[in-house]
């Protein structure tokens, strides 16, 4: 009887033929990861979904004053209760579609639904009235989409067996809850976190171990000009762009000094940080524009923008020339921990003014952060 109990433990309530015991009980290992894979993605689903629903939290009431100020905080409540109404209408609907019909159905229809939805609300601006009703519908709208967490959690436990279902479903709140966590989090984290992941990818740049570079010795020539007739410079010409790449000179140029004392740069390295350095880099770029717009306030920002701008093109300008320089006479140690040093400095001076790096409308009470 303990052998059958563990047994169906261990049996998914899904299998690729409905209603085959003998499918689910004998898995194959690319079931498994398919099954496994799929849930993952659920959960990434739930992560991002939360995220989205507590940043759009924070802004609905400065939006909803600023599109309409005839709105007040008895509709406001209204505003925030139709997420949860039809959040409440479509779940059980979305959880019935699931039980008749492949459960992708529901999910696809719903993430539509939260697409339109937020689309609406990001241009809840453009009517000439009625604004706050529209408004009420975007959420009403984002909620329906909402809906889908039945899907979810339904298709979770379809597709785990008793003994894997704990944890599965603990995953996936912790997945929500951390959503909800992290989504007020604001600009200013954001643009720390970045430029914490650029530090990390400049800082994977530099050179480790003691597998030094190949050197490139070049062939030293005398001062003599050698005798040679017009055809043959001719001939010469001609064949040269015509030699095979692998005879040309490769490793690090003799030239260089410390080329004989520097470890080489993998390509794992190089990659990971082109990758960690490609996301952070933008994440920062974004968010210091945005921070920088909200702490100038309502003001006409267009001359301090161009300031900004045209701060970024000067570093763009002065940095590659500075950087080339120290990578030439001292090597890509010396570069790159100059970056990672600059970055540092950047990341000191946001922790001393990152108090005061708010919008204007909250250092002033008007709205709160």
């Amino acid at each position: 009887m303990a052998g059958l109990r563990n047994e169906s433990e261990q049996e998914p309530l899904l299998g690729d033929t409905p209603g085959s015991r003998e499918w689910d009980i004998l898995e194959t290992e690319e079931h498994y990861k398919s099954r496994w894979r799929s849930i993952r993605i659920l959960y990434l689903t739930m992560f991002l979904s939360s995220v989205g629903f507590s940043i759009v939290m924070m802004s609905i009431w400065p939006y909803l004053q600023k599109i309409d100020p005839t709105a007040d905080t008895s509709f406001l409540g209204w505003v925030i209760a139709s997420y949860s109404l039809g959040q409440m209408v479509a779940s059980p609907i979305f959880g019935l579609w699931s039980n008749y019909r492949p459960r992708k159905e529901p999910l696809i229809v719903s993430i539509l639904i939260s697409v339109a939805a937020n689309c609406l609300y990001a241009y809840l601006h453009i009517p000439a009235s009625h604004n706050k009703y529209y408004m009420l519908v975007a959420r009403g709208l984002l909620g329906i989409g909402a809906g889908n967490v039945a899907v979810v959690r339904s298709y979770t436990a379809g597709a785990t067996s008793l003994q894997e279902r704990t944890s599965s479903m603990a995953n996936i709140s912790m997945c929500q809850a951390l959503g909800f966590i992290l989504g007020p989090i604001g600009e200013r984290a954001i643009l720390l976190g970045g430029l914490i992941v650029v530090w990390v990818g400049f800082f994977i740049l530099l050179p480790w171990g003691n597998q030094f570079p190949k050197i490139q010795w070049e062939d030293l020539h005398n001062n003599s000009i050698p005798n040679t007739t017009f055809g043959e410079i001719i001939i010469g010409l001609w064949k040269s762009p015509m030699e095979d790449d692998n005879e040309r000179p490769t490793g690090c140029s003799i030239e260089q000094a410390w080329c004989l004392y520097t470890p080489v740069i993998h390509l794992a390295q190089f990659l990971t940080s082109v990758v960690l350095i490609g996301l952070g880099y933008p994440v920062c770029n974004l968010m210091s524009y945005t921070l920088y717009s909200k702490i100038l306030g309502p003001k006409p920002q267009g001359v301090y923008m161009g300031w900004l701008t045209a701060s970024g093109s000067g570093a763009r300008i002065l940095g590659p020339m500075f950087i080339s320089q120290v990578y030439a006479h001292w090597g890509p140690r010396w570069a790159f921990s100059l970056v990672c040093g600059i970055i540092v400095l950047t990341i000191t001076l946001l922790g001393v003014v990152y108090k005061r790096l708010i919008a204007l409308s909250v250092r002033y009470g008007r709205i709160q952060e």
